[in-house]
């Protein structure tokens, strides 16, 4: 995570994919109120890939 952003959202800067496709990413988070987990999917395009 780079930063929290002001409407409770957390910026995550400096991913990199080593390939296209579908991907799923998994974060453990330990803040204040104690340990979660989160995961979400995205897909990451070939490099000039029209969309």
């Amino acid at each position: 995570m780079t930063r929290e952003l002001p409407d409770g959202g957390y910026l995550i800067e400096g991913m990199k994919f080593s390939m296209s496709g579908w991907w799923e990413i998994k974060l453990a988070i330990d803040g204040a109120d104690g340990a979660d987990r989160v995961s979400f999917t995205t897909v990451a395009a070939e490099p000039g890939a029209n969309r």
